[in-house]
């Protein structure tokens, strides 16, 4: 199945491969939707925490007063519930990195515009270790998308604004390490995705897939199949 937000309905739609099996899986009240991210099965082997549930999925959203972070399953039960709420209406694509329960998304403040970073799960209480506070982790003058290929602790990004593509080194704690500013070879660059795999003559290779974001198919098609405004909050009419 393709899963993607529809922004003219604010909705969460799934279609199959062949275009059949249309489904809406949620309606955003109240507000348009914009990047979205899934997490198919639940991987981190901690049965007391809120990922005990395949089918995680995370959405910005935005209003005219507010910008959002909305969770939830793709399976039917409980209702989503928005977990981030900013008072910056500009935000964009989001990722998940569920070893770590690290969620990163671009939001614009005018002052600060970039990458930040915050845990999902908060049902712990706020300590070192788990803070409430989301964080300012990369400036970018203008993007929209993120890309990461989690296995080897990599993210990737589009400088819009300044025709640039970045690579950045993670750290164990979720926070960058080394930066890269890549060549792009056009203007503007927006979309960000990649293809990633092994090589099939390494021993044991045959056993291991190729790898993708969790939302690199959003991330490559910011427009679902009935299109929508794709530019800030502030800049639609």
């Amino acid at each position: 199945m393709l899963y993607y937000v529809n922004q003219a309905a604010s909705t969460l739609c799934a279609v199959s491969y062949s275009g059949g099996n249309f489904t809406v899986m949620y309606t955003f009240a109240d507000m348009v939707p914009y990047g979205l991210t899934i997490e198919p099965f639940d991987t981190d082997d901690n049965p007391d925490d809120d990922m005990d549930k395949d089918g995680l999925f995370l959405a910005t959203a935005s209003n005219d007063e507010h910008g959002y972070i909305v969770r939830g399953y793709l399976a039917a039960g409980d209702e989503p519930e928005v977990i981030y709420t900013t008072s910056y209406t500009d935000i964009f694509g989001i990722l998940y990195n569920a070893q770590t329960d690290m969620m990163y998304w671009i939001e614009e403040r005018g002052f600060a515009n970039g990458i930040y970073v915050r845990k999902m799960d908060m049902k712990y209480g706020c300590d070192d270790d788990n803070e409430c506070a989301e964080q300012f982790l990369q400036l970018l003058e203008k993007a929209y998308w993120v890309a990461a290929i989690w296995d080897i602790e990599m993210m990737f990004a589009c400088d819009y604004a300044n025709s640039k593509v970045f690579a950045f080194t993670m750290n164990n704690d979720g926070s960058f390490g080394d930066e890269v500013s890549l060549v792009s070879p056009e203007a503007n660059p927006r979309c960000i995705g990649y293809y990633y795999g092994y090589d099939i003559d390494t021993p044991g290779a045959s056993k291991r897939r190729t790898r993708s974001a969790h939302s690199a198919s959003v991330k490559a098609q910011p427009l679902g199949p009935t299109g929508g405004d794709q530019r800030p909050h502030s800049q639609r009419t």
